[in-house]
């Protein structure tokens, strides 16, 4: 087979069934090396290099961009004689190739309902080009079956059309052989590579386009043209406008959700799914900003009439736990208009930093399978980052939601403690604990915000300094944060813990991004942050809330839970250390606790704005837990240092992906004073627009360790 390192992916139409066909194509391509361009048929020409192959993609209908002897039959009626008028293909052609006999490969999405004969298939279009275009290099590639004109692709579909493209980018390029070529050569930026590559003046073109500087198991690919058809690259906000417009339907999105979790399977982010209850409910019109997205919720509170609630505890999913009603955040999300599609996985009670349990395995981290997703919303970051769905709800009681999303190079929100309802549920954690939400997107994290905030009788009111409007407005509108006063935390060490000089360097390389932003950057950090104290003071009077917990799912349950027997070690830790605390111990605990918090807070109140500051102390986490209920978790749990003290003092934290490491990427947490949850996004959001992190993808499709 003849090899070229470059192919044009052109597509003909605009259904998101064709779209989403040739975006998987185009992005197992890269991943393979080839350096591919997706190109609609109907957009200014492009150049492309000689050795380029060109795939085309049609669709059903076929608009006449490569007329057919079917489509010209269908267009003229029945018993017409077959025109012969093909200047619009001609003219594009001739665009692209500049009149070279080029190599072609064809293939199509076909209606499977549709009568033999009178739909467009890859062998219609492949014998077009060589009979009307005199290509002499053309090949026929599959079709790929569709469930109407415009509507979703059938089960399995994608994935076969990945694997496709797999085998089709070995023949086309070997990696070691564009290494070889790359040997010694410059990587084009900026214009230059942008032109190099076809791509659009506005995409973001960083070291990372070069075909292969990274491993194998961390070469990601980019997404330089997101499009109607995938869930990649768009944010949650942008497929809601999408679905309003009817330029994309609620069960295409809800489809290609259900898609990613088949094809991504070796990830394990599904606890419990609700996928033929969510395809239902995307029949039906949504209102609501988010009218049609697809979400998942956390298995850890937040629950879902109907759906199983084990808190990630095989106790819980032995028992059959179903949730008898929706919590007050899932009330309010389904009032915005999302579609949730299931519950996502959690380790024991949500009290590790890393998403493993007995009752559902082990879940990876999309960028290096044989590493932690982090924990405890490990399935949330893991989804979102495999672009499973754009946004997943988590929670955070000690860094749940940051750590993992610094992990797996996505962007998270802890708002403000008390700002979104945990009802029915109590101060869970002492009040550590607050529902929040991991994204690709920072307008998406603002517009969760925006929906989800509110109390209900009985809820501690969250302090607020943002007045009213919307967060999501203040993220996408036009007006720039105020000049700001950053403090960088790049201690060695946190509390004790240390921290890795990668992470030490993303906080840096962060507030390098804000000082070229216009903000005033120093290294400084509040000295309540290192205090050594705070861990144990944290875990004593956390670990009895445990203690009440297995008392009260017992009582549920009708018998009492063994701790030595029926808890993994990690959670036996925290019972038995919890067991063994007085009320007057917890009185004195949470006391220390009280003045810890006013010495923390005490710095946004002497002049600084916000603190940039590591989101996990390592850059990255393996696998495995304690396999006692010692010394081994006590340092699993010293990985929460980082943190923890916001959660103590109630504060607002970010995670924003920073840099990309050959390791992958690493995040830092932004945090801000009590109640300035709106700055803190629009901060991130400026952080987020300077690194290009949104477009950071891992390499995708069914990869092993």
């Amino acid at each position: 087979m003849e090899t070229s390192q470059h192919a044009l992916v052109v597509v003909e139409s605009h259904f998101g069934n064709t779209v989403a066909v040739a975006d998987a194509v185009a992005g197992a391509l890269r991943t393979d090396g080839v350096r591919t361009t997706v190109w609609m048929a109907h957009e200014a020409p492009i150049e492309i290099p000689a050795d380029t192959t060109i795939i085309l993609l049609v669709a059903p209908t076929h608009d006449g961009t490569l007329s057919t002897p079917a489509t010209r039959r269908r267009a003229a009626g029945a018993g017409a004689k077959d025109s012969t008028d093909s200047s619009g293909a001609r003219e594009w052609i001739t665009q692209c190739t500049g009149g070279r006999d080029t190599r072609f490969i064809t293939f199509a999405t076909s209606e499977a309902t549709r009568e033999a004969g009178t739909h467009v298939t890859a062998a219609d279009v492949a014998a077009e080009l060589a009979r009307q275009h005199g290509f002499t290099r053309v090949e026929q590639g599959p079709s790929f079956a569709v469930t109407g004109v415009a509507g979703p692709l059938a089960p399995g579909e994608l994935r076969r059309a990945r694997r496709w493209a797999e085998r089709l980018g070995s023949g086309l390029v070997s990696r070691r052989a564009l290494l070889r070529d790359l040997e010694g050569q410059e990587v084009p930026t900026g214009s230059e590579a942008r032109e190099s590559r076809g791509a659009r003046p506005d995409a973001v073109v960083t070291e990372r386009d070069r075909p292969a500087p990274l491993p194998d198991h961390i070469a990601g690919r980019r997404d330089d043209e997101p499009t109607h058809g995938d869930l990649e690259g768009r944010s949650a906000v942008e497929l809601a406008r999408l679905v309003a417009a009817r330029e994309i339907s609620a069960r295409e999105l809800v489809m290609q959700a259900i898609e990613r979790v088949e094809s991504r399977a070796d990830l394990n982010v599904i606890a419990y799914d609700r996928f033929e209850e969510a395809l239902a409910e995307a029949d039906v019109p949504h209102q609501g900003p988010f009218a049609g997205v697809p979400l998942l919720l956390k298995d850890l509170g937040c629950d879902i009439r109907g759906l199983g609630s084990s808190m990630g505890s095989a106790v819980l999913k032995r028992a059959g736990v179903v949730a008898s009603e929706d919590a007050e955040l899932v009330r309010r999300l389904k009032a915005a208009g999302f579609i949730i599609i299931g519950r996502t996985t959690s380790p024991e009670f949500g009290i590790s930093s890393s998403t493993e349990s007995a009752a559902f395995g082990i879940t990876r981290n999309p960028w290096r399978p044989d590493r932690s997703a982090g924990g405890s919303s490990g399935g949330s970051a893991a989804a979102v980052a495999a672009s499973i769905v754009p946004l997943a709800q988590g929670s955070d009681g000690a860094g749940s939601l940051r750590m993992p999303a610094a992990l797996c190079g996505v962007s998270a929100l802890k708002p403000t403690h008390g700002r979104i309802s945990q009802a029915p549920d109590w101060e869970v954690m002492m009040g550590h604990n607050d529902n929040g939400a991991v994204a690709r997107h920072v307008v998406d994290l603002a517009g969760f915000l925006d929906v989800a905030e509110g109390h209900v009788p009985g809820d501690v009111a969250a302090h607020r300094v943002d007045g009213p409007g919307s967060h999501l407005s203040a993220v996408e509108g036009p007006s720039l944060p105020p000049v700001l006063r950053i403090g960088l935390c790049l201690n060695r060490s946190i509390g004790g813990v240390p921290v890795d000089s990668a992470v030490r360097d993303a906080v840096r390389v962060a507030g390098h991004h804000l000082a070229d932003a216009g903000h005033v950057v120093d290294e400084a950090c509040p000295e309540a942050y290192d205090e050594p104290e705070l861990l144990d003071h944290f875990i004593d009077a956390i670990a009895p809330t445990l203690v009440d917990l297995l008392g009260g799912l017992g009582a549920m349950l009708g018998r009492s839970i063994d701790p030595a027997t029926e808890l993994e070690p990690v959670s036996q830790y925290w019972y038995e250390r919890g067991s063994r605390r007085t009320a007057g111990d917890l009185a004195a605990d949470l006391r220390w606790l009280g003045g810890y918090r006013r010495r923390l807070t005490a710095w946004w109140f002497q002049g600084w704005d916000v603190l940039v500051a590591p989101s996990f102390p390592r850059s990255w986490r393996p696998l495995g837990l304690p396999e006692d209920a010692g010394e081994q978790t006590r340092r699993n749990i010293d990985l929460v240092r980082a943190t923890v003290p916001f959660n103590t003092s109630g504060q607002p934290a970010v995670t924003v992906p920073a840099v990309l490491t050959v390791d992958g990427p690493v995040g830092v947490q932004l945090v801000g004073a009590p109640g300035r949850d709106r700055l803190l996004l629009v901060l991130a959001a400026q952080l987020a627009a300077r690194t290009g992190s949104a477009a950071w993808h891992p390499a995708g499709g069914d990869r092993r360790v």
